[in-house]
């Protein structure tokens, strides 16, 4: 993370002039601050959940179809829905997440602003407009995680909804059999 942190200062400090006075100044704040530990998050993920999570399905549905090859169809038939969601909903949670994004960059950069020009600010009276600047971004910034936080919701329902209907099917098999 510290060289990850390190490495991209480095190359802010490389980019021309153009790049600085093209971009807000929260953008290179935000990554420095807070995009750094997508490369940790994406690791820590890659490892722990993909490749652990890919060895016991493999496990399960081998001593499954061992068992009853039947019930594991059944059991497998809930995949497709499962991917659909996944799929449908990681694209609408991607745009969300960098629409975000680009609302912390600008919040960032109201409170790089701000701090920088207090002296300006209270000197010409201007304290209450500044303050309502800030307040709409603080706004802004809720408001887009309080939506996104909500979409996340809806995906863990409609996966809750998949599985509950899977577990239902094989119980019902399963009593059966």
């Amino acid at each position: 993370l510290m060289r990850a942190r390190c490495d991209l200062f480095d190359k802010l400090q490389q980019l021309s002039l153009a790049y600085f006075k093209a971009q807000q100044q929260g953008d290179a704040i935000y990554r420095l601050s807070t995009d750094v530990y997508g490369f940790q998050t994406t690791l820590n993920n890659l490892v722990n959940t993909v490749v652990v999570s890919l060895v016991t399905l493999i496990a399960m549905a081998w001593i499954m179809f061992s068992m009853n090859w039947r019930l594991t169809l059944l059991a497998l038939s809930v995949t497709p829905a499962l991917v659909w969601s996944h799929h449908y909903f990681y694209g609408m949670l991607k745009r969300k997440w960098q629409d975000v994004k680009a609302i912390d960059t600008a919040l960032l950069t109201t409170i790089q602003r701000s701090v920088a020009t207090m002296g300006l600010v209270q000197a010409f009276g201007q304290e209450e407009r500044e303050y309502g600047r800030f307040e709409r971004s603080v706004r802004s910034s809720s408001s887009g995680y309080v939506k996104t936080h909500l979409f996340e919701i809806a995906y863990g329902l409609v996966v809750g909804l998949i599985l509950g209907v899977g577990s239902a099917m094989i119980f019902g098999y399963g009593g059966y059999l």
